[in-house]
């Protein structure tokens, strides 16, 4: 009898065998131990690299989704949360811990996903598409404070989950 293991890489050299231009994987490295599920995402990568096939990848693995995905849709209850490149996530998506004399209040700006403020006008905001131009506008509100995290795509989901119990702008 094949291991779990084994299984997914005999399904895998059976469906890549079709050189088909489209390949469709739900979990392929659910249950696998390290090594075998380092095998199965290198052997996706070559083809990748080799064939160019549409790839749509299904995981709750952010380290696979980070490691394959071009571009990566959230989908929570049946809904897109986000549809974005991969590039853009990691690089523009950013959560901003400040304090603010008065209340802070980011207006009409888009960027502005979600903001909670705590106690003593402190507030936590995760903005997409940051840029020089946005921290401008926000140190020229008379803010104080400011530290602009970087998130990996695990904390963009997790925040990202969050925002149904926050004051969703």
């Amino acid at each position: 009898e094949l291991s779990k293991g084994m299984k997914v890489k005999l399904s895998l050299i059976i469906a890549l065998s079709h050189n088909a231009d489209f390949l469709l994987f739900d979990e392929p490295t659910s249950g696998l131990d390290p090594k075998v599920r380092n095998d199965i995402l290198e052997e996706i990568e070559i083809i990748k690299k080799e064939n160019n096939p549409a790839i749509f990848f299904s995981s709750h693995n952010m380290l696979d989704i980070e490691r394959l995905a071009d571009r990566i849709i959230m989908i929570n209850n049946g809904k897109i949360v986000f549809n974005e490149k991969k590039e853009n996530l990691l690089n523009n998506w950013k959560k901003l811990e400040f304090q603010s004399e008065d209340v802070f209040n980011p207006k009409n700006d888009d960027n502005f996903i979600y903001m909670k403020s705590k106690k003593d006008n402190l507030y936590n905001a995760l903005i997409k598409n940051y840029n020089q131009e946005i921290e401008k506008n926000i140190k020229k509100s008379g803010i104080i404070n400011l530290s602009i995290i970087e998130l990996s795509l695990e904390e963009i989901f997790l925040e990202c989950l969050e925002i149904k119990n926050e004051n969703i702008k």
